[in-house]
């Protein structure tokens, strides 16, 4: 069996023409990003409305304030939390792809050579 891989010319005219065979770093969120996220939600959404109802009819004189504090107080807490939790998630997920690698195979001027691939 004969085996034709690409000469050292054509893998740095190829590298030259259509770069790195790397993959992109994902977009890294920022905590105002995730923050913006918590209020695209539908419950949130709604309880934001709930506030706004409770805090306009407590201004009529039809409620007390204290239901509209206690939902702000509910959406400041799953804000916290949701924000917290994704940035520790998109840690984790940066710290493992930092540290994977994948071992994989190369073949060039017609031999085949192990290559350990490591994100960028």
């Amino acid at each position: 069996m004969t085996l034709n891989g690409l000469s050292l010319a054509a893998v740095a005219q190829n590298r030259k023409k259509y770069g790195s065979n790397t993959m992109p770093d994902p977009r890294v969120k920022s905590a105002w990003d995730f923050l913006v996220d918590v209020f695209r939600t539908k419950i949130n959404l709604i309880l934001l409305i709930m506030a706004g109802l409770f805090i306009g009819l407590a201004l009529l004189g039809y409620g007390d304030i204290i239901e509209a504090i206690g939902i702000g107080i509910v959406i400041i807490i799953v804000a916290i939390v949701n924000v917290i939790t994704h940035l520790r998630s998109q840690h984790s997920t940066l710290e493992l792809r930092r540290r994977a690698s994948v071992l994989g195979w190369c073949l060039s001027i017609s031999q085949i050579s192990n290559i350990i691939v490591r994100p960028q």
